[in-house]
């Protein structure tokens, strides 16, 4: 539960499920070096348990003694559904879960584009692998998009096991109030106000592929002036000091600014121009909902739920890892200077198209239909 999309959406999700009366509790690992734990888990008034050895990486003895814990969690606990997000708590929650009497159903929700991006080839084959062993011992999976959806079918893990798209859902009503912005965050950045700015917000990590927008930077050299141009990246991760370095040996530092990870976004996109995503591979990025809730157009990478969410509305979309394509569009649209807020109807629409309520409605329907099931 670290700062991010998967974490803030299963925490709206279970939030929402205990306030329609059903009595849900939250088990959740550490966080891996630079990470940082979501402090909504932390303010959040759900029953908790945490697993500490519960680690990303692989260790396979810890993980042998994690999953005892979960079992005897399960055990004690004796839930009708077990939910579970996430590669490694996916599938130590499910094999628990199939080591208790009375057996709960099992529903697994993928958010991300797990056999690409993340791992090497030979790894993502043999986490495509277990994956369809798990699906085995799984009742329900959710897709939060179409194209996980098709990743999963091209891997035959729907094999074995129910698959849903469900489009996550989560809070964002107060995204409406962003009007045009203060200044403050352009002054904290030393920023004349008629300055563009352009914001990338993102935990720094491979798949965000803050690294290619870098070389873009690079390669739109001066068109970018540092006087009139400032990117913003909010976020952090292991990567950070290697993508500071990389901007100084490409003589763009001056154009980069780190602001590691904000808890006031309605002041960061209300100064903000543009929203940068350049990743590798997306589910349904919440940064882009936030950003166009608040009024912001984008510009991103056409891969994964992007593309399901995009209209032409919201901004423009570039192929991924190419830099040159996307040094080209932004500065295009830095050369057009301050592009419009989106209209309020538009905002109004992703807010309700993407709300908790909505994204519980359906995942409810689902567990509803695991519980019934003979």
């Amino acid at each position: 539960m670290v700062v991010g999309g998967p974490a803030r959406v299963t925490l709206a999700l279970a939030e929402e499920l205990a306030a329609r009366g059903y009595d849900v509790a939250l088990a959740s690992g550490a966080p891996e070096p630079g990470e940082v734990p979501d402090p909504r888990t932390a303010e959040s008034a759900l029953r908790r348990w945490d697993i500490p050895a519960l680690r990303r990486s692989l260790a396979p003895w810890q993980d042998l003694r994690v999953l005892h814990q979960i079992r005897a969690l399960l055990a004690s606990q004796r839930p009708d559904v077990v939910l579970t997000a996430g590669a490694k708590a996916g599938a130590l929650g499910r094999v628990a879960a199939r080591l208790v009497r009375p057996r709960p159903r099992t529903i697994h929700v993928f958010h991300g584009h797990v056999f690409q991006g993340h791992f090497g080839s030979l790894p993502s084959r043999v986490f495509a692998m277990t994956e369809r062993s798990l699906a085995r011992i799984t009742d329900d999976m959710v897709a939060i998009c179409r194209s996980v959806a098709d990743d999963l079918r091209m891997f035959g893990i729907d094999r074995y096991a129910r698959l849903h798209t469900v489009y996550i859902g989560c809070e964002l009503a107060q995204f409406l109030e962003v009007g045009q912005g203060t200044g403050a965050l352009k002054r904290e950045l030393g920023l004349d106000p008629s300055a563009f700015l352009a914001v990338c917000p993102a935990r720094i990590c491979h798949v965000k592929a803050q690294d290619v927008l870098i070389e873009a930077l690079g390669i739109a050299g001066d068109g970018l002036d540092a006087r009139r141009f400032k990117l913003a990246f909010v976020g952090d991760g292991e990567n950070r000091d290697a993508l500071a370095a990389r901007a100084r040996a490409l003589g763009v530092g001056d154009r980069v600014a780190f602001l590691g990870y904000r808890k006031d976004m309605l002041a960061v996109y209300a100064d903000a121009d543009l929203v940068i995503l350049p990743s590798r591979h997306e589910g349904t990025p919440i940064a882009l909902m936030e950003a166009t809730a608040a009024g912001r157009p984008f510009l991103a990478t056409a891969v994964g739920g992007v593309q399901d969410m995009w209209r032409a509305e919201y901004g423009r979309l570039v192929p991924p890892e190419n830099p040159g394509a996307l040094a080209g569009a932004l500065k295009e649209i830095v050369a057009a200077g301050r592009p419009p807020a989106l209209p309020e109807s538009l905002r109004r629409e992703v807010v309700d198209r993407f709300s908790v309520r909505r994204f519980t409605d359906e995942m409810e329907t689902i567990i509803q239909g695991a519980l019934h099931e003979p």
